[in-house]
């Protein structure tokens, strides 16, 4: 067992529909532990942290935790903070915050750079011989994370672009001029979100090409597979990911001469789409359309998977009993049992392990043209989207306000002394 104390919660980097149930989960489960004290939640992640920016998560309004599952952005604000490989005085001034507060359990919710985060610390905690369970609570879109099935905001962004995408498509072909749909999906440097615009096929309208960063992007071969089609079809819907790279290692959006960074290093991504419908404008001299679903792809609450709420939920609930139990240095990953029924199980994965890795989509689940995926992946993704029988507070659509507007959760955040 830990030493019995209070718990932190943060939310760091790219929010998610769902992230924010994950907030919920954890709260009723410290909540439920005697050996935890009061619930903590840094304002802003780690950059709240280091300013001494704590609320007390249960002195809010509890009806307002009803509300998460329907909540976009990051409730308890997020950041993009890279703490530095060695000691600095950032280091000292979290640790002196812990001690203050006597947090002794710390909970971190975000994607590849947070887990980076949580990996520091716990070490930096052992260094220090101050006892603290350091867990990362998984969340990303991009579904980069190393050693988990999936992560927690991936499902309900699929849902979100595969659904758009078919109800766009349909929208361009109640007219009889030919023209081209060219969608971008984000995805820093892994296709998952663009490959599961696949997913709208199901509903008859779906892409008919798919590329990936997975691949070397050639603009050739793309005006070639556009020629092939137009001889087919009128109306063409192509997918393409935020993070194309060309042969000699540019990204697609860096042929417009712009090129900026992140705190993290990361190179800033959108415009691609922009960029490849001119491309195919002025060589193909046909009406094409560019459509950038930039936030609205993680932010949009209303078509969160009931699948994705409910292990979001479960894995910072799962969170809290590997920190109260002594675990420390862990992410909770998901372990897909069974396909059929979908079945998950919850385990702990080393974050040295995790921390700044990248999983990539396999070879095997694009085609060998590299302009679609495979049937295999469409297996793996479709349960995530799809309804549990068991869904309760994880329904969807979203809870309406008398005004018919969503009504998202509101918390005071008043900062302790």
């Amino acid at each position: 067992m830990a030493t019995k104390g209070n718990l932190l919660y943060a939310q760091s980097g790219g929010p998610t529909a769902v992230i924010n149930t994950s907030v919920w989960g954890a709260l009723q489960a410290a909540q439920a532990c005697a050996q935890v004290g009061e619930v903590y939640a840094a304002y802003h992640g780690i950059q709240g942290v280091l300013a001494g920016e704590l609320f007390d998560l249960a002195a809010e309004d509890q009806v307002q935790f009803t509300k998460m599952p329907y909540t976009p952005g990051a409730v308890l604000g997020s950041c993009r903070y890279r703490l530095k490989q060695e000691a600095t005085e950032d280091y000292q001034k979290i640790l002196d915050v812990f001690r203050r507060y006597n947090i002794r359990y710390f909970l971190y919710n975000g994607g590849n750079d947070s887990m980076d985060t949580c990996n520091k610390l716990h070490h930096f905690f052992q260094e220090q011989n101050y006892e603290c369970a350091v867990i990362g609570v998984p969340k990303t879109i991009d579904n980069d994370l190393v050693l988990t099935d999936h992560s927690p905001g991936f499902a309900s962004s699929v849902r979100c672009v595969s659904t758009l995408m078919a109800e766009v498509t349909v929208d361009a072909c109640s007219y009889t001029t030919p023209q081209i749909l060219l969608f971008e999906i984000m995805g820093r440097n892994a296709g998952w979100l663009t490959a599961g615009s696949a997913l709208a096929r199901l509903s008859g309208f779906g892409p008919d090409l798919i590329y990936l960063p997975e691949r070397t992007f050639s603009l050739e071969n793309f005006l070639q597979d556009v020629t092939n089609l137009q001889a087919q079809k009128p109306h063409i819907v192509i997918a393409v990911s935020e993070s194309l790279r060309l042969a000699d290692g540019r990204y697609v959006k860096e042929l417009s001469g712009t090129k900026e960074h992140d705190v993290f290093g990361h190179e800033q991504m959108g415009g691609a789409a922009q960029l490849l419908a001119a491309y195919l404008k002025k060589n193909l001299h046909t009406k094409v359309r560019a459509i950038e679903f930039s936030l609205v792809q993680r932010a949009a609450c209303h078509l969160a998977s009931q699948v994705d709420l409910y292990e979001a939920y479960h894995v910072a609930e799962h969170a809290v009993k590997l920190a109260v139990d002594g675990v420390s240095g862990k992410m909770v990953a998901l372990q897909r049992e069974s396909d059929q029924p979908y079945q998950v199980s919850y385990k702990a994965v080393d974050l040295d392990a995790v921390a700044n890795a990248e999983k990539k989509l396999p070879s095997s689940w694009i085609n060998a043209a590299g302009n679609d995926v495979t049937d295999e992946f469409v297996r793996y993704c479709l349960p995530l989207i799809s309804n549990r029988k068991d869904a309760g507070r994880y329904d969807v659509p979203l809870e309406l306000t008398d005004n018919g507007l969503p009504g998202f959760a509101y918390l005071k955040k008043q900062l302790l002394l």
